[in-house]
């Protein structure tokens, strides 16, 4: 197994810095939206823990099955 060349060192190094930098906007957008959600939708502090508890849960189980769907495809390679 040979070591990456340094373009293909930047690619995969920018590649995991952007999904690290999306996965914290996904975890803090509710703090940063939360006044204007309680604010627009009158909700108090367990109906936006309820929302933005829906909203995890759905993307946690969006990963199984792009998990499974990517794990195939990279077998078929």
């Amino acid at each position: 197994m040979s070591l990456l060349d340094r373009r293909q060192a930047v690619v995969v190094f920018l590649a995991f810095a952007f999904a690290y930098f999306f996965a914290a906007v996904l975890r803090a957008i509710t703090a940063t939206l939360a006044p204007t959600l309680t604010q627009e939708f009158r909700l108090d502090a367990g109906d936006l823990g309820l929302l933005a508890g829906g909203y995890f849960l759905g993307f946690a189980l969006i990963q199984l099955p792009l998990g499974t769907g990517s794990t195939a495809m990279a077998r078929a390679r």
